[in-house]
């Protein structure tokens, strides 16, 4: 028998004889076709236990019929092409390496392995958002996660730590085990290794048949079917391309949102249009010199997660809130207003430059050059002659967020960054809160220490001298920790349990709620530091006040909590209470936007609208009548836009956590976290 032929690491044993040998390697199939049938077929064990681990069953879990669910296992299987495609080409480009020379050979080596373990490491880590959410992850997430990569990493760490050790570990198991596999046959005889390949190759070419069969076929379907527990009803054919795009795989939902990319810039590239001219400082002066104008100070508060039924002006059940709540008996509440998007980096944004949030038909984070006009409300009033601030608790570098608000207008900006105190994180490993304030990358202000900063900035302006500041007060930010110099007003102040996000037990909702509302009533402590600031000063009477949420905060009304998700009422609704001296007091039922807001001051400060604004000033009642409210989220747990007009509300979006698989996992979650700080603390 001839001796054993070494090809790179992968031993090649060659048949009996002479004649055996020629005509083995004739009909044997190449090596690429070879390694693409292993890691194909190796991908689809891993697959389905993945599958079985997260879902329950490694079949889809759908109200389809049996012939669209055949379909979508089809569509499973053709998922699995593209990084099948990528593992085949590295392990033959390793095999192929030492025809190269030593040299090249160790680089195509080391680029074929890095690639190897990139590309896995980024499929486990969309398995565990899918893990953890009930969706791969989709460029929404990724393009969060390359943003503000360390904010993220903070983040994972609050909701399930174990995943910094469980994400690379798996990836490297997926990548030595193909390649362990694919040692082995790659010593088969030819006809096993043209028998693999003809299967897979086969089963590939039988499944488009039966994906593009049940595509057809759930057209026609006319019975309606349920998407999740508690989504809307949709058309098969909605509810199978839904499945089939966003729940295949975490390559195939990359793929997706590429291609909707592309079609999207198709199709604005065709359209023609174009945005109207953004004017002037000079310009927009030149009209406010015409129209006069009333010289008065503002400012523009937004508390995070506030939601309505928070205020006992807005129906809340007990006292959250008692300072919030006396200045609404001075103010024009608005009792039907909406937050333009249920995520602060879009909400944020929107509300202070007056424009609807979607720019894209994915999540984008703001980029250090945008590619479009915004106009931020010290880009109107400094030229005026006012002074301008910014004061946020909150990192204003998430998802670029001081890309957007930093135009060049804002005398002083204020953040944690920026911050030469203590800031604070969420998380309780002391170890990750030091490294946490050593970068600077992320953490917290203290909203006591950033109103300081507000009250000392204002004292310093002389009392001729207009100013604008816009604060940001972050305490009642999930997971709702509560400054150790304040006494709870509800509850123990704390749970026996981990609060992330979003992953908590349902049942305990009542008892994080507690928790939520101690956050709030320390906002609204600090929110008082200032008020009496103002009058202290003498300033009260001479200044707008206009405060809202952000957007709101779920206690699992519809199975899921915080916020970031599905639209409903209790994220969607929030309360805005616009405050202007010598005004009398007044609820107003018409719709209203957060991003009415800044028009509004324009027109309280008889200055004239600003054409780059959106919103409408909330004195116009003939326009507000019958009006539309829109609100947006794009996040790794749902993308989706709802509509209220008329006492209706339409949620439309291609793309839904499910709730049920979500369910599941928060205790998982839960326990993972506990044993990990355990063994960390041992």
């Amino acid at each position: 028998m001839e001796a054993p032929r070494i090809i790179g690491r992968y031993v090649s044993r060659m048949p009996h004889g002479p004649q055996e040998t020629r005509d083995d390697t004739a009909a044997r199939p190449s090596g690429l076709a070879v390694d693409f049938a292993t890691v194909w077929l190796t991908g689809l064990f891993i697959r389905l236990f993945l599958f079985s681990v997260v879902t329950g069953s490694p079949l889809p879990k759908t109200s389809l019929r049996w012939f669209e669910q055949a379909g979508l296992i089809a569509l499973r299987l053709l998922s699995t092409i593209p990084g099948t495609l990528v593992f085949a080409a590295c392990f033959t480009a390793i095999r192929a390496a030492p025809r190269l020379g030593a040299r090249n050979a160790r680089a195509v080596k080391a680029l074929s392995w890095s690639v190897l373990f990139g590309f896995a490491f980024v499929s486990m880590t969309s398995w565990a958002g899918y893990y953890t959410t009930g969706q791969f992850l989709g460029s929404e997430a990724w393009a969060q996660g390359l943003a503000s990569p360390t904010l993220m990493i903070d983040h994972v760490v609050e909701i399930a730590p174990i995943a910094l050790v469980l994400v690379p570990a798996a990836a490297l198991c997926v990548v030595l085990l193909n390649a362990r596999i694919i040692r082995w046959t790659s010593a088969w005889p030819a006809a096993r290794a043209r028998t693999l390949t003809l299967g897979v190759v086969t089963t590939l070419a039988l499944a488009a048949g039966i994906a593009g069969a049940a595509d057809v076929a759930s057209e026609r379907d006319t019975t309606p079917v349920a998407s999740g527990r508690n989504g809307p009803t949709v058309t098969p054919h909605e509810e199978f391309v839904s499945m089939g795009m966003d729940k295949s795989g975490p390559i195939a939902r990359l793929l997706v949102d590429a291609f909707r990319a592309a079609a999207m810039t198709t199709m604005r590239a065709g359209s023609g249009e174009r945005g109207g001219r953004v004017i002037s400082a000079a310009d927009y002066a030149g009209l406010v010199h015409r129209t006069g104008e009333r010289r008065l100070n503002v400012i523009v508060v937004l508390v995070e997660s506030l939601r309505k039924d928070e205020l006992t002006a807005e129906g809340g059940k007990r006292e959250v809130m008692p300072v919030l709540d006396s200045l609404a008996h001075e103010s024009t509440v608005y009792t039907d207003a909406v937050a333009p998007a249920a995520q602060s980096d879009y909400a944020t944004t929107s509300i202070l430059a007056s424009q609807f949030p979607l720019r894209s038909i994915t999540f984008r984070p703001f980029a250090p050059k945008l590619p479009y006009p915004r106009v931020l409300p010290y880009d109107i009033l400094k030229p005026l002659g006012y002074r301008t601030a910014v004061f946020s608790s909150q990192n204003e570098n998430w998802m670029g967020m001081y890309n957007f608000l930093n135009t060049g207008g804002v005398e002083h900006f204020l953040h944690a960054e920026t911050f030469k105190g203590p800031t604070y994180s969420a998380n309780s490993d002391r170890g990750l809160h030091d490294w946490i304030e050593k970068t600077g990358h992320a953490g917290k202000i203290d909203d006591g220490d950033n109103i300081s900063e507000a009250i000392a900035w204002t004292d310093s302006i002389a009392p001729t001298a207009p100013f604008f500041a816009y604060v940001n007060l972050q305490s009642s930010h999930n997971p709702y920790l509560l400054m150790r110099k304040f006494k709870p007003r509800f509850g123990s102040g704390s749970v026996s349990f981990p609060v992330l996000f979003d992953v908590y037990p349902a049942d305990s909702a009542g008892a994080v709620r507690d928790m939520y509302d101690n956050s709030l009533a320390y906002a609204d402590q600090q929110l008082g530091r200032l008020i009496a600031a103002l009058k202290k000063s003498g300033r009260w009477d001479s200044t707008v006040v206009a405060v809202m949420g952000d957007h709101g905060e779920a206690f699992y009304e519809h199975g899921f909590g915080a916020h970031g998700s599905q639209l409903f009422d209790e994220v969607t609704h929030v309360p805005l209470i616009i405050h202007v001296p010598t005004r009398a007091p007044a609820l107003d039922s018409l719709p209203a936007s957060s991003i009415d807001v800044m028009p509004t001051i324009l027109g309280i400060l008889k200055l004239p609208p600003h054409p780059a604004y959106q919103g409408i000033d909330l004195a116009n009642v003939p326009e507000r009548r019958d009006r539309p409210l829109f609100t947006l989220t794009q996040t790794a747990m749902a993308d989706e836009v709802s509509v209220e007009q008329d006492q209706w509300k339409l949620l439309f979006g291609g793309r839904r956590r499910d709730c049920t698989t979500c369910a599941t996992i928060r205790a998982n979650c839960a326990t993972w976290r506990r044993s990990f700080r355990r063994s960390v603390t041992r």
